[in-house]
């Protein structure tokens, strides 16, 4: 799917060091959190965020910089809403989760975290890119409930639409010229999507593109 929205390709671009495009999105995804928090009622009690933590043989996490910008923001200063990124530490390395199964994933991260400090009556929300089983995230908030915390919610950017029954495109974007399927990517200076072909190197505007993926499907 994230040859065919920009949304997802921004995810799955800012994530990785590899990419130019690593961590030019941290602003609008930060941006996404504080609305987010802005729009709970206030009956939704928040005490606390906190992001999945990089595992010990790993360097920072991607998500520091986007937790710089969500507690600089002023409505978030006069909620109250406490950083404990770093009370949410992994205890262990495990494997990376992209190539197991639903229980093999589970296994992978039982008990790799824990919680450092008292959390006793409150209310937390894990930040994550990307979901897939959830299955990181109940062990995260396994962790959480152990140190006291009164209750955990999610939020995530995506869900992993490839190991999703029901939620894959059959759809493609095909190059006008060759035919071929095109690769969908982000231009790092303007951050505006645009198509490529790989075979007859050609390039093409995304809405144009779309407007013919849309005229396939009808």
């Amino acid at each position: 799917m994230h040859e065919l929205h920009p949304y997802s390709k921004a995810i799955i671009s800012n994530k990785k060091s590899e990419s130019k495009l690593s961590g030019q999105f941290n602003n609008k995804l930060a941006d996404l959190i504080i609305k987010t928090i802005e729009s709970f009622p206030n009956s939704f009690k928040l005490d606390a965020l906190c992001y999945v933590p990089p595992r010990p043989d790993e360097e920072e996490s991607r998500f520091e910089a986007v937790f710089s910008e969500i507690f600089s923001d002023d409505y978030v200063k006069k909620s109250h809403i406490e950083d404990i990124s770093h009370f949410l530490i992994s205890i262990r390395n495990f494997q990376k989760q992209k190539f197991l199964n639903q229980e093999e994933r589970l296994r992978n991260v039982e008990g790799a975290f824990t919680v450092t400090e008292s959390l006793e009556g409150k209310n937390v929300m894990i930040i994550d890119d990307v979901i897939t089983t959830g299955a990181t995230l109940k062990s995260c908030a396994d962790a959480l409930f152990l140190a006291g915390a009164e209750s955990v919610s999610f939020f995530v950017f995506a869900i992993n639409q490839l190991e999703q029954p029901g939620l894959f495109s059959e759809y493609r974007p095909i190059c006008p010229h060759c035919s071929e399927n095109l690769y969908l990517y982000i231009n790092s200076t303007k951050k505006r999507p645009f198509y490529s072909c790989p075979v007859c190197r050609r390039t093409f505007d995304f809405d144009l593109i779309i407007e013919d993926l849309n005229r396939r499907i009808k």
